[in-house]
């Protein structure tokens, strides 16, 4: 299995959502399109897990922040603070800098390398591996 074209995406070691969602995508050269698919999908993941209505940018700034519902950290420390919010930036960053471009502008106006491709699915993969470590906590 890890030979062939997505040598290189087998060594990753990508989160088994994007292994379903993007594996064939990154195998015939759909690199655009791979990393759209992973943006989508973690998108949906957390408004699953965090039972929200939101979307994109402002779904990512509500759900993980250190009052939001997807917990990391107890948020009581100043480094369990600064993770939890860490991960919010870094969600809504995706949204940002990932998905929308890819969403709002054609694949051959907007390029995306082998390389970037990688380096974007191995970013998305950590992000839902924080996902599935979070846990939703309703609060008072």
């Amino acid at each position: 299995a890890g030979a062939g074209p997505n040598k290189d995406f087998y060594a990753r070691n990508v989160h088994p959502e994007i292994h379903r969602h993007c594996s064939k995508l990154y195998s015939q050269g759909n690199y655009f399109h791979a990393v759209f698919e992973a943006a989508k999908v973690y998108n949906k993941k957390v408004r699953e897990k965090s039972h929200s209505l939101e979307d994109g940018q402002s779904l990512m700034m509500g759900a993980w922040t250190t009052n939001g519902v997807l917990k990391l950290t107890a948020c009581k420390t100043e480094t369990d603070k600064n993770f939890q919010e860490g991960i919010k930036f870094l969600s809504a960053g995706l949204m940002q800098a990932m998905r929308n471009p890819t969403a709002h502008e054609p694949a051959l106006d907007w390029p995306i390398s082998k390389e970037d491709c990688l380096d974007m699915l191995s970013f998305i993969s950590y992000l839902f591996r924080q996902l599935d470590r979070a846990i939703f906590f309703k609060g008072k």
